[in-house]
């Protein structure tokens, strides 16, 4: 009415006693609003507040199926990766991603290290050239608070340190800590720049902290995977070092592993036996290692703990063999499975 109201209803929006709003209308005229106004008025308040409710509800539910899905899809690409680099990238991306930030690094924590190493960061306009140092001392996070409180300040210790002289608090910009934790283990950390205006809702913290639950256990996972890996790179090479044939099967009598020798003698690929059932093997192969089928089935229903090794001399084409079988036991006395040795007599 640009200054000239004379008559002006108000009427408020409620639901169950909550206030969401409220509906105001001016006249310049005087007594202009009567009973009849009233009633639209209010009716259309309660009308608006379930628009509203509603309104909020999808926007609630939007919200949450947005989360799911981003935690999903985390979830499902950290599950389907062994390769440690991979867990680490994901992890970093989807932290960056949900919160924005302009840089956000991974380290982490080596059990022959005194500290955290830096392993791999991402940039997206990155304005004031933010760095993070390459080293990380073990007792940094001692003095942070949880993530659960909103945030964990970088300016929570001295800035004379050159530690956070690096991690420096810019104007526009603060530090979040992010641990990763397995069994209440700090494996590494997530540190990534976020406005110092933002505020952590609780649903963003409860996604932060699935998605850092997610990724310490691929992590640690891709380490074992890596570790079991090395060891049976290690072996591979030990074993290819030998002039004899050396299978390996498992309990289940499936081959687990084999050197080049057999596989020069099997005439075949290396590896690509690997994960076979000694009984699916076709009859030259069989006829190769000295199995016939029925002897071939026999691996994985004879893994007594009183099992024994083995001798047989056979004859392949022009070559005169000695197959030998050998359990291998466990801590507990029971079999877990076989090594075949092939020797040229």
């Amino acid at each position: 009415t640009h200054g000239s109201t004379v008559s002006q209803l108000t009427v408020p929006i409620l639901y169950n006693d909550r206030s969401m709003g409220v509906i105001v209308i001016e006249s310049p005229m005087k007594d202009h609003f009567n009973q009849n106004d009233i009633n639209f008025i209010q009716q259309l308040a309660d009308q608006s507040a379930l628009a509203i409710l509603n309104a909020s509800l999808f926007d609630e539910a939007q919200r949450r199926y947005q989360d799911q899905s981003r935690l999903y899809l985390v979830s499902s690409r950290l599950v389907a990766t062994k390769d440690l680099d991979d867990v680490l990238i994901t992890s970093v991306q989807a932290i960056s991603s949900m919160l924005d930030s302009p840089i956000t690094s991974i380290y982490l924590r080596h059990p022959s290290s005194d500290g955290f190493s830096h392993q791999y960061q991402m940039e997206r306009n990155n304005p004031n050239s933010l760095r993070y140092p390459e080293h990380i001392p073990h007792d940094f996070l001692d003095d942070l608070p949880p993530i659960s409180v909103s945030r964990a300040s970088l300016l929570h210790t001295q800035l004379d340190d050159p530690l956070h002289a690096n991690l420096y608090y810019h104007q526009q910009w603060e530090a979040l800590v992010l641990p990763l934790k397995v069994d209440h283990q700090v494996v590494g950390m997530i540190v990534s720049h976020v406005p110092s205006n933002h505020y952590l809702s609780r649903e963003e913290v409860q996604l932060i902290n699935a998605i850092l639950a997610q990724g310490a256990i691929a992590m640690q996972n891709a380490r074992l995977f890596g570790d079991v890996r090395e060891g049976r790179d290690r072996l591979a090479a030990v074993l290819d070092s030998v002039g004899d044939g050396v299978l390996m099967v498992d309990a289940s009598g499936t081959i687990t592993l084999g050197n080049q020798s057999v596989c020069r003698l099997l005439e075949i690929k290396p590896g690509e036996l690997d994960r076979t059932k000694m009984a699916s093997l076709n009859p030259r192969h069989l006829a190769a290692l000295g199995y016939t089928a029925d002897e071939s089935l026999m691996l994985d229903r004879s893994a007594s703990p009183e099992a024994q090794p083995t001798s047989k001399l056979y004859t392949y084409q022009d070559f005169h063999l000695q197959r030998t079988l050998a359990p291998v036991h466990d801590e507990h006395n029971e079999v877990i499975g076989w090594v075949i040795v092939i020797r040229d007599v």
